[in-house]
């Protein structure tokens, strides 16, 4: 395999991952903003109470308790931080797809400030989600700067 096919590949790669994450939150996002305060207080709490009969220690629930009044309040913000988050994310694909300088430097900024958002939190939590994120957004910053002059 050539190095012009190996930056293609890397290419798709970055750019199925980052529709794929922008479009999840743009997915949840556009869920928020049209499901009610009232129905999606019912959804928290029969899926909580389902899930703390099955495992009670089970962390995620505890912090989706911690967590639901506030998301609750603020349903609408969190909704539209999603959206124009998950358009962003998929813009800068679309942009590195089609080969668009802009897409290339957005891309460059936004696995560089995933990372530099991602690193401290598997410091201060370690986990394998988060372990994750930083081994994808690191191996995505690498393919970016090892084959740049095939990219922009």
């Amino acid at each position: 395999m050539n190095v012009a096919s190996r930056a293609q590949l890397g290419r798709t790669v970055i750019v199925t991952w980052k529709m794929l994450f922008g479009g999840s939150d743009f997915m949840v996002g556009f869920a928020l903003l049209f499901v009610s305060e009232k129905r999606l207080e019912r959804w928290a709490h029969e899926l909580m109470s389902a899930e703390f009969t099955a495992d009670f220690g089970d962390r995620l629930m505890l912090l989706l308790d911690s967590w639901l009044p506030a998301l609750i309040d603020r349903k609408t913000s969190v909704a539209l931080v999603l959206l124009v988050w998950g358009t962003v994310i998929m813009a800068t694909a679309v942009g590195f797809l089609l080969r668009r300088p802009w897409g290339y430097y957005a891309m460059l900024a936004l696995a560089g400030s995933f990372l530099l958002l991602d690193t401290p939190h598997l410091f201060a939590r370690p986990s394998l989600f988060a372990g994750g994120l930083v081994v994808v957004n690191a191996f995505i910053l690498l393919i970016l700067v090892r084959y740049r002059r095939f990219f922009r």
